[in-house]
């Protein structure tokens, strides 16, 4: 079994001090919130899907560390979702 955190529970953290802190937290991997509903700004999910050394980059961070990328998330209510201006704002990151 492996341990691992969200981004969104170190929202308050620069990208490298979020990586830092997991690695010295002894977790072996970080699961991004990217988009919708989240604070953190940790990712730049729109600039990943559009380059390949974005996210080469990204992987070498975390391979620096020792660390996993375990997954990217999007939270949001699937039951009633919503096009409002907090969605619309998050989905311009």
């Amino acid at each position: 079994m492996k341990i691992g955190i969200v981004t969104d529970s170190l929202v308050h953290l620069s990208f490298d001090a979020m990586v830092d802190t997991a690695a010295a937290m002894g977790v072996q991997g970080v699961e991004f919130n990217s988009c919708n509903w989240t604070s953190a700004t940790h990712m730049n999910l729109k600039e990943l899907v559009k380059s390949a050394p974005a996210r080469d980059a990204l992987a070498a961070e975390f391979a620096t560390r020792t660390r996993e990328l375990f997954a990217s998330k999007a939270h949001g209510n699937q039951r009633l979702p919503t096009r409002g201006k907090r969605q619309e704002a998050s989905d311009k990151r």
